[in-house]
C-alpha cells in the first residue's frame, strides 16, 4: 500500500511538470530591461515547498554567465541574474553552480544555488538566504531526494524541498528540485537560535572523521568546509570531536547528541543513501 501511495504521488508530480511544456515561453526574455521591476512581498518559505503545488522559476541573466555555469568554467564565482516566482520579482540575485559528483562540465541541468543577501545585503526571499536548485541528474526517478528528506523530517531538522520547473533566459531547462539550504537562517528557523558551527564534509576525502593531528589546518577548510555567513568558526571544536571519536569513543556522548546520531544513521541505511 506505501509503496502504491509514492508512486502515485511521483506519477502525480511527474505528469504536472509535463503538461504544456511547449507553451510556457519562461515569462521574460535575456535583456535585464525585460525583467519587471523588484517585488518582493512578505510570505514564508511554507509557500515555496508547497506540497501540492508545482514551483515555476524564470531565471534570467547573461547568456555569457549561464553558459558559464553550464560550462563549470567560472567555479564558485557568483554571477548576477534576476529571479522571477510566481508575482515575485528579485533583481541582482546570486547565482553559481552547484553540486559534486553531478558537477561536471556540459551537464545541461547543473544543479546551481541562488543567494539572495550577496548583491542585496540583508535581503531574504521568503524568508530564505539561499536557494538550491538540484538538477537531478544522477536520479532518473527525480523522487529519491524529495521521499528520503519526507522520511527525515518528522525526526529532526531537514531542508524542506519541493519540485519546479525551470526556465532559463526563456528557455525550458527541465524538471529540478527546490532544496532549503543547510544554512544559519535554517539552523535558527529550526532551534530558535545559532547553536555553533555549520561544516560541509567534503566527500573527496578519504576519512574527514579520523584524527590526524591537533592542527586546525588539517581538518578546516578541507575536508570541513566552513559554511557559517555570519561568523567565522571554532576549528578547535572539530579537532576535539574527531580526537574523542578516534582515542576513546566511549566518550562520544560527550561530543555528540547520540539520540540524534543514532537516528539519522538508522534512516540513512533504511533509504539505503549512497552519497555520504
Amino acid at each position: 500500500m506505501r509503496r502504491a501511495i509514492l508512486s502515485a504521488v511521483a506519477l502525480g508530480i511527474l505528469a504536472s511538470a509535463a503538461c504544456k511544456e511547449s507553451g510556457d515561453d519562461g515569462g521574460v526574455g535575456v535583456g535585464a530591461d525585460s525583467v519587471p521591476p523588484e517585488f518582493n512581498p512578505p510570505g514564508t518559505a511554507d509557500e515555496v515547498f508547497a506540497e501540492n503545488e508545482l514551483n515555476i522559476f524564470r531565471l534570467t541573466m547573461a547568456p555569457a554567465d549561464w553558459q558559464s555555469i553550464i560550462s563549470d568554467s567560472r567555479g564558485d564565482q557568483w554571477r548576477r541574474g534576476a529571479l522571477q516566482w510566481k508575482n515575485h520579482v528579485l533583481r541582482d540575485v546570486a547565482i553559481r553552480p552547484h553540486g559534486e559528483w553531478t558537477r561536471v562540465a556540459g551537464n545541461r541541468k547543473m544543479s546551481v544555488v541562488l543567494k539572495f543577501d550577496e548583491f542585496v545585503p540583508g535581503r531574504l526571499f521568503k524568508g530564505l538566504r539561499k536557494l538550491r536548485l538540484d538538477g537531478l541528474s544522477a536520479d532518473a526517478s527525480m523522487m529519491r531526494d524529495r521521499l528520503s528528506y519526507g522520511l527525515f523530517r518528522p525526526r529532526m531538522a531537514a531542508p524542506r524541498v519541493a519540485h519546479g520547473r525551470l526556465f532559463v533566459n526563456g528557455e525550458y531547462r527541465g524538471l529540478y528540485m527546490a532544496e532549503e539550504s543547510v544554512d544559519e537562517v535554517m539552523v535558527q528557523s529550526r532551534f530558535g537560535s545559532e547553536l555553533g558551527d555549520l561544516y560541509r564534509i567534503r566527500s573527496s576525502a578519504p576519512d574527514p572523521y579520523a584524527f590526524v593531528t591537533g592542527n586546525a589546518g588539517d581538518y578546516v577548510p578541507f575536508p570541513w568546509e566552513p559554511k557559517n555567513d555570519i561568523r567565522a568558526p571554532d576549528p578547535s571544536r572539530v579537532i576535539v570531536l574527531v580526537q574523542a571519536l578516534a582515542a576513546n569513543p566511549s566518550a562520544a556522548p560527550s561530543v555528540c547528541d547520540m539520540d540524534a546520531l543514532m537516528t539519522y544513521l538508522a534512516v540513512e541505511a533504511a533509504i539505503s543513501d549512497s552519497d555520504g
